[in-house]
């Protein structure tokens, strides 16, 4: 179990529960001459248009193209650009409509990179690296990781003097950062010379939103934390008299939860998360209620694990009924 296993999987769910509600799909390095897919529901329309049920390069993807010149007298109303390595054309404007834009260079890291979540609110995931990309939706409810929750990923994106989202005229510097989330297949690396194929680019894939213009949605942690997972659950029983206030992501700036487990609340945790060089753990409620912290700020004990406790009690009562029914 736990460490090696656990930091395999994220702080939240495995690869089956993206692969069960959708598409494949997966963005690519790109160079000076490359475009980023800006629209991802005028992609839709154009796909149904042209009756296709081809691949679908997803909203946010940097993708290298073939050299081009625009006309530079009158407007376009359709235009084309043609990607690297003969695998097909992309739109760039249909009908004065823009699909996709120029951008410079951007910045691709791959290997192994922990976050934690910042804004209280939390960070959506979504299904291509922008904020136009649509969020990752099950049973009408967006998947998204709360505040102060640690994510793995495999490939951070970052792209300069383009930030996907409105009124970025004001910025000097736009730019902006997304992560896609660590998948284990198998103990299957990743191969970085397959980026720019048509499979790599469409393949599965999920992001989430690092920065934009100097507002910070995760921070990069130096160290990977400490994760342990039970399939059953630890017991823990509340011993502070004030009780512990439950809340929504393993931070005391995520938002409280309804609920106070109250003094001797004996309750089931099958996640603890401890940063790196913390002495206080965070337990997540097998219920499904949200995260509490096993000491206060100061160092306070707010609560204890009963887990060894409790199983002696159990086996030692069946060992008596067992004695008393001659059964051994």
């Amino acid at each position: 179990l736990k460490q090696q296993k656990d930091s395999d999987a994220v702080s939240t769910v495995s690869s089956a529960f993206f692969d069960a509600f959708r598409s494949t799909r997966k963005p690519e390095a790109a160079r000076l001459e490359s475009l980023a897919v800006n629209s991802n529901h005028r992609m839709a329309k154009l796909q149904a248009v042209m009756n296709s049920s081809g691949p679908v390069i997803p909203c946010g993807s940097c993708v290298k193209i073939r050299p081009w010149i625009p006309p530079s007298s009158h407007p376009e109303n359709q235009s084309f650009v043609r990607l690297c390595g003969g695998q097909g054309w992309i739109p760039r404007i249909i009908h004065g409509a823009q699909y996709s834009v120029d951008i410079k260079q951007p910045d691709v890291r791959h290997g192994s990179f922990w976050f934690r979540v910042q804004p209280a609110s939390g960070v959506k995931v979504r299904i291509g690296p922008s904020s136009r990309s649509p969020a990752i939706k099950s049973d009408n409810e967006y998947f998204q990781f709360e505040c102060g929750e640690y994510l793995r990923a495999s490939e951070v994106l970052t792209i300069h003097g383009h930030a996907d989202i409105e009124n970025v005229e004001d910025m000097d510097h736009p730019s902006e950062s997304f992560a896609k989330l660590y998948r284990n297949k198998g103990g299957v690396s990743v191969d970085e010379s397959n980026f720019g194929s048509l499979i790599s680019l469409t393949s599965p894939g999920e992001w989430v939103h690092v920065h934009c213009n100097g507002h910070l949605h995760l921070e990069e942690c130096v160290n990977p934390p400490g994760i342990e997972r039970h399939p059953d659950g630890w017991r823990f029983e509340v011993v502070t008299e004030s009780g512990v206030q439950i809340r929504r992501g393993p931070s005391f700036t995520a938002p409280e939860s309804s609920g106070l487990l109250q003094q001797c609340a004996i309750v089931l945790i099958n996640e603890k998360v401890t940063a790196s060089g913390d002495a206080l753990t965070w337990l997540r409620l097998k219920d499904g209620r949200g995260w509490i912290h096993n000491t206060s700020k100061g160092g306070d004990c707010m609560v204890k694990s009963c887990t060894n406790k409790g199983k002696d009690q159990r086996d030692g009562s069946v060992n008596k009924l067992i004695s008393r029914l001659g059964l051994r």
